[in-house]
């Protein structure tokens, strides 16, 4: 601080960014009274005093110097370049610029991809979430709860009494569906779950699991103007507009009204078609949407030709479809196919301490939500990742299931694939008979 005559001149101001040297002089009036001394000598005595401009009159001097502790920058820096500009004396208190929030999510996956790559990711990493799937037992099995007795006789009659006794109402798990279809094999139909283990998609997986007709005519759904023009009608007699879609809440609620209003409007053979429009829409062939298609009504016109078709292996073809269509595009959004029936066929050759001991069928009547939800609680697992996966569990053997057969046909299970490991071994029945048989014969000789 330098003082004259009793008037401030400058004072200075030292940080650890550096030394400001403050010249206000001006405004004190100390530079229009130098004294004799040292501060006099300061001014060369041929310079004449240059009045201060009107609008910088009170415009404080300053000055800067570098901290002591900082390495002197080159020469191409020069020393005017680094000062402060006079009009600019309070930048180093002025708050910093507002950042832009953050989310959590972003910044999980972006260390997720720098720990990957090495580098700062551009896009976040997005989780591939299970698609949604059509395949709704929950509203089949409400149906089949409002058919009278002689209705469900007439049904098993048919060869279709397993549809009536699913007994879960819902996939429980999205994610196993996923699970199972990234490892079935569309060309061989094999799930595959380990190296040298798989569980074959068959006809007769089929009809152990929902005890449908496993033989007879190919199932074709037709799409044509007849089949139009039937569906159409059948629109027209449930009260729809032609533009309307149909769903099957439509077809519960007709039956529903007609049996609290005692009307009898819907015979057995209109009751019975329900009930396979909707086993085509929901648990069999679900589409990707919930609207009941031509296909499904055209299909079911004549109910005398239903036994003659072959409805497991509609099923697996079905699912053949889906598994080309999953290996070509994974990030769809919604999946069609029986997905009940890939889930059964998993849970029921899985071992563990809730499997199913017994080999009756219709496998999907014994495996209710509560006998679904343990297994697949016992077999999931976690990947490397943190997401949860399956696999957890071992394969059963194949002679201990109802899907064990001592003869398979070239069409179902593919040679160079064991199913599950199994080994074959000749029917002891048919020993004990031969046996049997000689020690009759030897007593009678006696």
């Amino acid at each position: 601080m330098r003082k004259i005559q009793g008037r401030l001149k400058a004072f200075s101001v030292q940080t650890t960014q550096g030394e400001w040297n403050f010249d206000v002089s001006t405004i004190t009036g100390a530079a229009a009274q130098p004294s004799a001394g040292v501060d006099a000598r300061t001014q060369p005595s041929s310079a004449a005093p240059q009045p201060p401009d009107a609008c910088n009159a009170n415009v404080v001097k300053i000055s800067c110097k570098p901290p002591a502790k900082i390495v002197q920058r080159s020469l191409a820096e020069s020393s005017s370049a680094r000062d402060l500009p006079q009009c600019d004396d309070d930048d180093d208190f002025m708050e910093p610029l507002p950042r832009r929030p953050v989310t959590k999510k972003q910044c999980i996956n972006a260390s997720v991809a720098d720990n990957a790559t090495g580098k700062h990711a551009k896009n976040p990493v997005k989780y591939a979430h299970a698609p949604t799937v059509q395949c709704a037992p929950s509203a089949f099995n409400w149906f089949v709860d409002h058919l009278t007795f002689n209705q469900r006789m007439r049904i098993k009659e048919m060869g279709f009494g397993g549809l009536l006794h699913v007994s879960a109402d819902r996939l429980e798990s999205r994610e196993l569906l996923k699970f199972l279809l990234d490892r079935l094999d569309p060309s061989t139909m094999v799930i595959n779950i380990s190296k040298d283990k798989g569980i074959h998609v068959t006809p007769y997986a089929v009809m152990q699991v929902l005890g449908l007709p496993d033989s007879g005519e190919h199932l074709h759904f037709h799409s044509h103007n007849q089949a139009s023009r039937e569906f159409s009608a059948f629109k027209a007699w449930v009260g729809l507009e032609e533009s309307q879609d149909m769903h099957a809440s439509h077809l519960q609620n007709i039956l529903e009204d007609d049996s609290n209003m005692g009307s009898a409007m819907i015979d057995d053979d209109m009751a019975i078609r329900f009930f396979f429009i909707i086993a085509c829409n929901k648990p069999l062939f679900p589409s990707t949407d919930n609207n009941i298609r031509c296909k499904d009504v055209y299909l079911t016109r004549d109910l005398t030709c239903l036994p003659g078709l072959n409805w497991c292996k509609a099923v697996v073809d079905d699912l053949q479809d889906v598994a080309f269509t999953w290996r070509a595009d994974r990030t769809k959004k919604s999946l069609s196919g029986c997905a009940i029936f890939l889930i059964i066929l998993y849970l029921d050759n899985l071992q563990c301490k809730y499997q199913i001991a017994h080999t009756e069928t219709p496998r999907a009547k014994y495996f209710d939500q509560n006998v679904i939800k343990k297994i697949i609680t016992a077999d999931r697992m976690k990947d490397r990742q943190g997401k949860a996966t399956f696999g957890l569990l071992p394969l059963r053997n194949s002679i201990n299931t109802c899907y064990h057969r001592t003869q398979h046909s070239s069409s179902e299970v593919p040679v160079n694939i064991d199913p599950l490991a199994a080994t074959h071994f000749s029917s002891m029945q048919a020993e004990v008979h031969s046996l049997v048989a000689q020690i009759g014969t030897s007593s009678r000789k006696m």
